[in-house]
């Protein structure tokens, strides 16, 4: 999406302006007639702080409402604009690695590794982790005969978004957390045990 700014001059300016897209025109730092405004707090349509002074009055609990309503509507055009999960590799594949970012480059390299074995195996890449792409997600995992997923953290992270926003809970995992990267054998090995036991 591209930057909606506001021409140098604009009477009555409002930087949290209302909009239905739920993203609000703003002036850049530096542009002639316009004060930059950005805050933390919670603030009105013109930018002046409402979360602690104003707390308890009830045109500005309604106001704090309309400005979450406000970012919320923002989720809708960022879902649009970002992209859903693709799968890689054939699709018959007896494993599907569920993976993003940089797991990727490793799984891309031991899946060949795998068919040389015998094995077939796809990927299903998560370009975009949030927000997630809920419906494209259910329909994906369920085209899979078993998946694997791979992530570079204690807790699986991923993991629990996915199951959060679409239900599915996947069992199989490979977690990494030593700071080192995933290395193509350390995913064959993990993929076989899968295969053979899970």
């Amino acid at each position: 999406p591209s930057l909606l700014t506001v021409p140098s001059g604009t009477a009555d300016y409002h930087r949290y302006a209302y909009t239905e897209s739920g993203v609000s025109p703003r002036a850049l730092p530096g542009q002639p007639g316009l004060q930059y405004v950005t805050g933390s707090d919670e603030h009105d349509t013109q930018g002046h702080l409402i979360s602690d002074v104003k707390s308890g009055i009830p045109v500005w609990v309604a106001e704090r409402t309309h400005m979450m309503d406000k970012r919320m509507r923002k989720l809708t055009g960022v879902t649009a604009a970002s992209r859903p999960p693709v799968f890689e590799g054939p699709a018959d594949a007896a494993l599907t690695f569920v993976a993003w970012g940089s797991t990727i480059g490793a799984i891309r390299d031991a899946m060949p590794l795998l068919a040389a074995q015998g094995r077939s195996t796809n990927l299903l890449h998560f370009p975009t982790v949030f927000p997630l792409h809920a419906e494209a997600t259910r329909a994906a995992i369920a085209k899979t005969k078993k998946a694997l997923l791979v992530e570079g953290n204690f807790t699986g992270q991923f993991g629990r978004l996915l199951r959060a926003e679409t239900g599915i809970h996947l069992p199989n995992t490979l977690f990494k957390y030593d700071g080192e990267p995933f290395y193509p054998h350390e995913l064959v090995a993990r993929a076989r045990e899968v295969l053979i036991h899970g």
